[in-house]
């Protein structure tokens, strides 16, 4: 009974193993699609900075429309700088978060493991009693199937001295 209830509680560990993973894969699969989003935007903003960039470099020509167009452009691009550093410090919690969910399930794994370990030990030593209980079970019965076997042979030794005596008597009442 005590190895069924080892057996089962290693079956929950497992199917709680199992569960863990799968929280941790769905929230590591949902944090990385948040990070591919961040990626797309601020590969999108560098794209918008470089298109600023490009257009205040065609502005030159005309100074005083360039020094318009600059300052507007400057202000956009100041937007575009905070909007890139916002997205890139998301980015990094995110990471952060990531590597604290790893951790942490990393952790618990290592807890389950540990726990593996010590029931597989006490499964082990359960079971070397129970060899030891079969080898004792098994030296006893050879013990009682020796003594009935000597018994056996008083028997038979009683049993022809019985017979011989019985054959004594009826020639003895023949004669």
């Amino acid at each position: 009974a005590s190895l069924r209830k080892v057996i089962d509680s290693l079956q929950q560990q497992g199917t709680t193993q199992d569960r863990l993973r799968d929280e941790l894969e769905a929230s590591n699969n949902a944090l990385q699609d948040e990070i591919d989003a961040n990626r797309d935007q601020i590969a999108a903003l560098e794209k918008r900075l470089q298109a600023f960039e490009a257009d205040s470099a065609a502005l030159k020509s005309d100074h005083a429309y360039a020094i318009s167009q600059s300052k507007a452009k400057a202000r956009e691009l100041e937007e575009c700088q905070e909007d890139l550093a916002n997205a890139k410090g998301q980015l990094d919690k995110q990471r952060r978060l990531l590597l604290e969910d790893k951790q942490r399930a990393l952790e618990a794994l290592h807890e389950q493991f540990s726990e593996c370990q010590q029931n597989n030990q006490a499964l082990t030593d359960e079971i070397d009693s129970l060899r030891r209980e079969n080898v004792s079970m098994k030296q006893n019965c050879d013990r009682k199937v020796l003594a009935l076997e000597g018994d056996m042979a008083e028997l038979r030794s009683f049993a022809a001295q019985f017979a011989n005596m019985h054959s004594d008597k009826s020639q003895s009442a023949n004669a």
